[in-house]
């Protein structure tokens, strides 16, 4: 659906939204490498879309390009200083518990500090 939004308004004045959609959508299928093409477009539109920073990083970490999800781990807490994996419950809170499970994990490994306990 997504895709077919993308063609239906290609001129979308928020498209970095809908790649990030689609990239979610693979990092749900286990499909990383697809992920990380869906983020990178995304990313190019609107790199400050922390979001999009993420779940490039998770796709990045889980396909083992350890430095480039480093250096996006960076990227993102330029953007969002106070960012930790502690408070993604309350940014995904729709997001089933292995997927969330996922993104804490790798974006610990991206760099991202683990918060308060």
């Amino acid at each position: 659906m997504i895709e077919k939004s993308t063609r239906l308004n290609p001129t979308q004045p928020t498209p970095w939204v809908a790649l990030t959609g689609m990239a979610f959508t693979y990092i749900v299928e286990g499909k990383y490498a697809e992920a990380a093409l869906w983020t990178e477009q995304a990313v190019i539109r609107n790199r400050r879309f922390a979001l999009a920073l993420r779940s490039l990083a998770v796709a990045l970490v889980i396909m083992g390009e350890m430095d480039s999800a480093r250096g996006i781990g960076d990227e993102i807490l330029k953007i969002e200083p106070d960012a930790t994996v502690a408070n993604l419950p309350d940014r995904m809170p729709y997001v089933s518990e292995p997927v969330l499970r996922t993104y804490v994990e790798a974006l610990c490994q991206a760099g991202l500090p683990k918060g308060p306990v």
